[in-house]
């Protein structure tokens, strides 16, 4: 844990709750993070107590949050106007399903802003470098689950909306008969491309087989799927992929080059969807979420942008 010696008045808060771990961050007015860190994602009232018990220690601490950002792992219900905003749908995470997030965390403050953690981070990531302005960024991650997110200058796409891409039926690989490991669905993204996947059916982690193992095919077929059905649903200026399972060398290079040969097909101006900038890792790595929540809190209570600072 990092916490500066001095903090001002103003103070935001952000969460970012992810289906194993969770990341916690102060950050001061300007946007510099003064304090952070992480921790498992267990049950959800202990992951909460301890949530609030460390907002609490920052509270005495730095002083307490003016708001709070929050980007929640779902389905999650984004509607303010219905009855379940801030409440967890059905999920495969056990003991998640209708519990009511926003209302546990109401110990930290009054005025909290919630988003799903893939638009947490893909408003992280339209806040990055060499984003042009009113560019439309697509953060897909790809781990413990398989989720995508959409942000323009640092603002949701669709606020109040669940996108739930991960859940979409994906065209299995010739030869693949491995079981979905989606309690929900038989052949969709996240069923047949997310970590645990990959372990049940490589018996490891992608990152741990060789890189002509075949393992490394069938994921980046999936994953080009999946950046195609992206690329003609939301036109995005760029995709970024987050997430465990992506940070595995060499596989989004893969992607890219597979990507930019399928999309041809397509509408979109070939030169634009073969560049480098199109597809790429996350800019702002596993911060991404985390700095997405934190302007998020920000904007609850200023409308201006700000700059992050690391």
């Amino acid at each position: 844990m990092k916490v500066s010696e001095k903090a001002p008045k103003l103070l935001f808060g952000g969460i970012e709750t992810g289906g194993t771990k969770t990341v916690v961050a102060v950050a001061a007015e300007d946007g510099t993070i003064l304090a952070s860190t992480s921790m498992s994602t267990t049950a959800a009232t202990e992951t909460c107590d301890r949530i609030n018990g460390w907002f609490a220690k920052m509270s005495s601490d730095l002083g307490p949050v003016a708001s709070l950002g929050i980007g929640a792992f779902g389905p999650i219900g984004l509607d303010s106007e219905l009855a379940d905003f801030g409440v967890i749908q059905e999920t495969p995470k056990p003991g998640w399903a209708g519990f009511d997030l926003l209302t546990a965390l109401m110990p930290i403050c009054e005025h909290r802003e919630i988003v799903s953690d893939v638009t947490a981070a893909a408003i992280g990531e339209s806040l990055a470098g060499n984003v042009r302005h009113r560019e439309l960024i697509a953060y897909i991650t790809v781990g413990t689950g398989i989720g995508v997110g959409l942000a323009r200058d640092g603002c949701p796409e669709f606020p109040g909306r669940c996108i739930e891409i991960g859940h979409a039926r994906a065209k299995r690989c010739t030869g693949d008969n491995s079981k979905s490991v989606c309690p929900f669905h038989d052949d969709c993204f996240e069923g047949l491309a997310s970590g645990p996947a990959i372990a049940s059916r490589w018996c490891g982690n992608l990152s741990e087989l060789a890189a002509g193992h075949p393992a490394h095919v069938v994921e980046c077929a999936y994953l080009v799927q999946l950046a195609e059905l992206v690329t003609l649903a939301y036109s995005p200026d760029g995709i970024r992929f987050g997430g465990g399972v992506s940070q595995t060398p060499g596989l989004i290079d893969q992607v890219r080059k597979a990507f930019a040969q399928s999309a041809s097909q397509y509408g979109r101006s070939n030169q634009q969807l073969s560049g480098k900038d199109f597809i790429e890792s996350a800019r702002l790595g596993d911060r991404a979420g985390i700095v997405g929540a934190l302007h998020l809190a920000r904007n609850k209570t200023r409308s201006d942008l700000f700059n992050i600072y690391f």
